[in-house]
């Protein structure tokens, strides 16, 4: 196999750890380390941060940092910072054959440079806002789930061609069950990812007070940011669910950097809930699939994008968001957790099982069989 030249551009708003890294930045910085791992040339372009330095290697990844922004969370001042941002990434890029991005602009500019960066592809991790036509140019789409991939040929049928499914991985090496199954009445319900009403937090804070004036030895504990400038709803949303929680206690745990430290944490809870409403927000769900991964009984919504690795009373519990009596559902659902243990064993080894299959190995090497496939396929 003759190594690939891989150019992986994250976007302008957040950049790799050890710094305040997000989802997308800490699945991309494993993904390339895979990748370099097995004798590709890797070099990752992302925001600088801090005492970030311009330049380094690690891990056998070259490293490329630019000045980025601060997320505005307002469309059109970002979509603006994202097109700065794309220029001058595109003056810094080095030759490749194959370029990833998933930064709005940029994969348009890049169209138009093939010689020098190679086949783009685009990494879609949010369901498309009617932008598809921006990329008609480029070489893959590459959605991380069918939902996504489904929702992008609806948008835009002449692209169904270059549209293609890699999910998002989970370090399953990290994210590891404890060495000797847990069995303990449940005392702790956890979520990890950003504090915002599109994760629907409100609903879940709203079931866990009517069940703590039950089961009052049960918290709640939402570890992520909460403010807007890091992606949480604000001190307004923090207001809000205080009100819905009443005297049952929530715990807000800020977002925790290192993976191995999140997964203690995650091991540390008993029961676990991601109550997404974004419909047209989410596009995989990461944060779900860790838990499972660490053997958490896991309630999630019934989002399209959750059926790559949820499947109801299988692996994990599924309630209907969208539902009149939605907040009735997840209750009904954590209940019923928190009543019968053998749910909770058949559903947490279920879930280290279905983890598994989402290995950084199995989707880098998915990767890199699409990549090799892009290189060896004369341009159209």
């Amino acid at each position: 196999m003759t190594p690939l030249r891989i150019n992986v551009v994250l976007g302008p708003f957040l950049p790799t750890l050890p710094g305040p890294a997000g989802a997308i930045e800490k699945l991309w910085q494993g993904i390339a380390e895979h990748l370099a791992q097995t004798g590709h040339q890797v070099t990752l372009v992302a925001r600088r941060y801090e005492d970030q330095p311009t330049h380094e290697t690690l891990q056998g990844v070259r490293y490329l940092r630019r000045s980025g922004y601060t997320r505005t969370n307002r469309t059109a001042p970002d979509l603006a910072r994202d097109l700065a941002y794309s220029f001058r990434i595109l003056a810094a890029l080095p030759p490749a054959d194959i370029t990833v991005t998933n930064a709005f602009f940029l994969p348009t500019l890049l169209a138009w440079r093939k010689r020098r960066t190679g086949r783009v592809v685009v990494n879609v991790q949010r369901y498309p806002k009617k932008q598809m036509w921006l990329y008609d140019r480029v070489d893959r789409l590459s959605s991380v789930s069918q939902a996504v991939a489904d929702e992008i040929v609806r948008q835009r049928p002449s692209l169904k061609p270059i549209v293609g499914v890699v999910p998002n991985p989970v370090d399953v090496d990290v994210f590891a069950p404890p060495a000797q199954p847990i069995d303990r009445p449940p005392t702790t319900l956890a979520f990890h990812g950003r504090v915002h009403p599109e994760k629907g937090l409100h609903l879940l804070v709203e079931a866990f007070a009517r069940l703590h004036a039950q089961h009052p030895q049960l918290k709640l504990k939402l570890i992520g940011p909460t403010a807007t400038e890091h992606g949480g709803g604000g001190q307004p949303y923090l207001d809000r669910l205080a009100t819905l929680a009443g005297p049952a206690p929530v715990e807000f745990v800020a977002p925790i950097r290192d993976p191995a430290q999140l997964a203690q944490a995650l091991r540390d809870a008993d029961l676990y809930c991601y109550p997404s409403m974004a419909d047209l927000g989410e596009s995989f769900g990461v944060s779900p699939l860790e838990a499972m991964a660490v053997g958490l009984p896991t309630v999630v919504s019934a989002l399209a994008c959750f059926r790559e690795f949820a499947d109801d009373d299988v692996n994990a519990l599924v309630f209907d968001h969208n539902a009149p009596d939605a907040v009735d559902r997840l209750e009904a659902a954590l209940l019923r957790l928190l009543q019968e243990p053998d749910t909770r064993r058949r559903l947490a080894q279920a879930g280290i099982d279905k983890a598994d299959a989402f290995s950084y190995p199995r989707v880098a090497s998915a990767y890199e069989r699409d990549f090799l496939s892009l290189v060896h396929t004369p341009p159209t």
